[in-house]
């Protein structure tokens, strides 16, 4: 499998790192249990891709520990006020990282093997979230 632009690895851990953390901010600030379930779901994923964004960035002789994550990214979690906005913005994050994931496996068609597998599991949890979303509508 080729491997992505480096520019492109070291964009995503920035971004998943900044999901790792925004998953800690919001299990501290969630009580719902089904709420809670999903966002330790997204955090073992995002966790995941955070170590393996690592390993390849480490092959390249570069520290993963100087990338540090996406900022804007975190700010905009932490002003979201209630637990509808909270989810809807993760719901929102997921979909415009299956966009991206997707304009990466075009742009570099080669490496489109390893941008599915981090989508995935993203993919999945959009799919769960919505459903809380629309659950949390109907009840």
């Amino acid at each position: 499998m080729a491997e992505p632009p480096t520019e492109a690895l070291v964009t995503n851990l920035r971004y998943r790192s900044a999901w790792v953390a925004i998953c800690e901010a919001y299990l501290r600030q969630i009580s719902d249990p089904e709420v809670r379930a999903l966002l330790e779901a997204m955090q073992e994923v995002e966790q995941e891709a955070v170590e393996t964004l690592a390993a390849l960035l480490r092959q390249r002789d570069i520290s993963p520990m100087h990338v540090g994550s996406d900022e804007r990214l975190l700010r905009q979690a932490l002003n979201r006020r209630s637990d509808d906005a909270r989810v809807n913005f993760i719901r929102q994050g997921l979909i415009a990282s299956q966009k991206w994931y997707q304009s990466q496996a075009a742009e570099t068609p080669e490496a489109a093997e390893l941008w599915r597998e981090l989508a995935e599991e993203q993919a999945a949890l959009a799919r769960r979230f919505a459903g809380l979303l629309s659950w949390q509508e109907e009840g």
